[in-house]
């Protein structure tokens, strides 16, 4: 129902309420009917007036954290929903709307803690499918899998843990298993994201680039802030050669992928692409941020500093980058930066090939083809340097 309808019952005690705007009976239920009713004005009104009008009712405080949560508003929800927890609120459905306002706000870990919960005290329905998205964006493929099928066994069909599991299973290079089960959630869901995503993420892996495109768009126009869509976008677009365009796609990616470290590295090389050392560097500081023991993130800052000319600097956290991962592409790029900037030309040149036999470790994104291409850039320009001296 939308909110073009006029469902009766809830203009009804929504006039009983105006009448008598103590009766907490009535503004359950109809807190609860503007959302069964899709009437969310109404619901947003009702949950601004009587969320601090009720701070001592925790069904109500309940009620108006599902409003919040709707809207986004999740600071909010998560508020309510722990003070709904203080006045003795107690059961799974508290622990879970607790648990999925930590997962909107990135907090991964303690989701999955707040599950534990949930399943302490008689699972929530969809439990399973919020665990399995908590493993998934930690990392954890083969639990967010496990967790998958767990849902499914619970809801047979289900087609948001069929799509997630399609996507898992993508991760996993099963892509004729991910491609067969995201096409038969798509028949039953056409806007399911995950397996929108499983089917874009293959075109991208087979190198189909244009058909990646056009489903990675196709995507962003249904789910405009799937940050994994915009940095999908972002890669294909790299590989195609259209620099612009990935640094915009990534840089929307930055918007809803703030905790994901592999999203800055993008940013960081495709800044690397450009030329450009000194937004590189603010690229990567994020990386840091998140994880200061990562050797990718300090060979990055290295890169950075090599291209500003700061070579001294470049040494040092290529050095403390080489330290935490021997095999660290980014340190041995910005070794390559350095060898250059110094005028030793036929060591550099050596070095390329060396580069591009060390696999990306530390994130599965393909960002083999960034370094590649810029690599290639560098080798003209090394070569030329080499035949210009000789």
């Amino acid at each position: 129902m939308t909110e073009t309808t006029s469902p009766s019952r809830l203009d009804a005690l929504l006039s009983y309420l105006r009448l008598d705007p103590g009766n907490r009976v009535l503004l359950k239920d109809a807190l609860q009917e503007s959302m069964r009713s899709e009437r969310w004005e109404a619901a947003r009104e009702l949950a601004s007036v009587d969320a601090a009008g009720a701070p001592y009712d925790a069904e109500i405080l309940e009620l108006v954290s599902a409003i919040w949560l709707h809207e986004g508003r999740v600071d909010e929800a998560l508020k309510s929903l722990r003070r709904a927890r203080e006045l003795g609120m107690d059961s799974a459905g508290n622990s879970y709307g607790i648990a999925l306002a930590l997962f909107m706000q990135g907090e991964h870990a303690a989701a999955l803690r707040e599950l534990d919960g949930c399943h302490a005290q008689g699972a929530a329905p969809m439990s399973d499918l919020l665990r399995a998205r908590c493993h998934h964006h930690l990392g954890e493929i083969d639990l967010a899998m496990a967790s998958c099928m767990a849902q499914l066994a619970v809801t047979p069909g289900n087609a948001e843990a069929s799509g997630l599991l399609a996507l898992l299973m993508q991760r996993c290079g099963r892509h004729e298993e991910a491609r067969d089960t995201a096409a038969a959630v798509l028949l039953e869901a056409p806007r399911q994201l995950e397996a929108q995503l499983t089917i874009a993420s293959i075109h991208s892996a087979a190198g189909e680039l244009e058909q990646a495109r056009l489903a990675f768009a196709e995507l962003l126009e249904m789910h405009s802030s799937c940050g994994l869509g915009w940095l999908g976008l972002s890669l294909v677009e790299v590989r195609a050669g259209h620099v612009d365009a990935a640094l915009a796609s990534v840089e929307h990616a930055t918007r809803y992928l703030r905790g994901h470290i592999g999203t800055w590295h993008v940013l960081g090389w495709i800044h690397i692409l450009r030329g450009d050392g000194a937004a590189a560097e603010r690229a990567f500081e994020p990386a840091r941020l998140i994880n200061r023991s990562f050797a990718e993130t300090e060979g990055g800052l290295a890169v950075a500093a090599a291209l500003q000319g700061r070579e001294i600097e470049a040494g040092e956290l290529s050095r403390r980058a080489l330290r935490l991962n021997p095999m660290c592409v980014s340190a041995q790029y910005a070794k390559f930066l350095i060898l250059r900037a110094t005028g030793r030309m036929a060591e550099s040149e050596s070095l390329i090939d060396e580069i591009l036999a060390h696999p990306i470790e530390g994130d599965h994104l393909p960002m083999r083809d960034i370094v590649a291409r810029r690599l290639a850039i560098d080798r003209c320009w090394a070569s030329a340097e080499i035949g210009r001296i000789h």
